[in-house]
């Protein structure tokens, strides 16, 4: 917005001046749609950003992608702007790009009481009508028990199961140790409360780094029901050790969860935050986990 108000031929040398190579690329790009009659004029800073994550992942030979949005849940004007926005750009994206963006609607872990918890469940069943949502997250630092959450992850089983078979149901758990019983509890509370002879919803599990030892009893019966359930493992290998949640690499049970036939995602947990890719990440599991293509 700042450069959008000043003459072309200035902007264009503020915008050279810019320290950071990537952040100069991107605005400069965004400015350049700017100024061209037609699609991208009337674009604000959110739909740029989508637009410059398109692109990006265009790049990458990425075609879908998936933003974990956190703005869907408040109540009031935030939210239907955050859609007006991915209604009105998204289909534009997607026509010069081909990659589509979609939304899981994300809650945050750290809510006062139940009935706000609650309360952020009834908007993203509201929010999830539109096209471009496809799903929920459960996120935040993982200091509390996930049971802490099983009011709201009952509301969400039952509006999958009932009214959306392919609402995505993400929950972040097990990304340290300090809850080992997250990705335990998480997995039964999926099992528990989807009736029989109904279909489980699709289930998602961010990171998955800690949890029952699968050698045990205890973590193969887990694997069972995971894979009963259709469960997916995120895992994110750079990403815990530049946060100091894997401090030895014999501790990332990919691997055994590869051998068990649990499925099995490696992500880079937002690479722009951790300054990797999806080549480094596999470079990374092939030499530092011995797992092959």
């Amino acid at each position: 917005a700042y450069y959008k108000c000043m003459p072309l031929e200035e902007a264009i040398n503020k915008l050279d001046k810019l320290p950071d190579e990537d952040l100069r690329l991107y605005a400069k790009e965004m400015f350049m749609d700017f100024t061209k009659i037609g699609t991208y004029q009337n674009n604000n800073v959110q739909e740029d950003m989508l637009l410059a994550i398109a692109r990006e992942a265009k790049k990458k030979g990425i075609t879908y992608t998936e933003i974990s949005q956190t703005c869907l849940v408040r109540q009031g004007k935030e939210a239907i702007e955050c859609l007006e926005n991915a209604h009105r750009v998204l289909p534009l994206i997607e026509q010069e790009t081909g990659v589509k963006i979609r939304y899981l609607a994300a809650i945050r872990r750290d809510f006062d009481t139940v009935a706000q918890m609650l309360e952020a469940v009834d908007v993203i069943k509201a929010v999830a009508h539109s096209p471009y949502v496809v799903g929920s997250d459960i996120l935040g630092e993982e200091l509390n028990d996930i049971c802490d959450m099983e009011p709201a992850l009952k509301e969400l089983i039952d509006y999958a199961v009932n009214e959306d078979n392919n609402f995505v149901i993400r929950i972040h758990a097990g990304e340290n140790d300090a809850f080992r019983d997250n990705v335990e509890k998480a997995v039964k509370i999926i099992k528990n409360n989807v009736p029989e002879g109904k279909k489980y919803p699709k289930f998602r599990i961010g990171h998955g780094l800690y949890g029952k030892n699968p050698n045990t009893v205890e973590g193969k019966k887990l694997i069972q029901i995971m894979k009963e359930i259709g469960t997916v493992l995120e895992f994110n290998l750079t990403s815990n050790v530049r946060l100091n949640n894997l401090n030895n690499l014999n501790n990332c049970p990919i691997k055994f969860y590869l051998d068990s036939n649990v499925h099995c995602v490696q992500g880079t947990d937002g690479y722009g935050l951790y300054g990797t890719d999806s080549i480094d990440e596999q470079i990374a599991l092939t030499n530092f986990l011995g797992i092959t293509d």
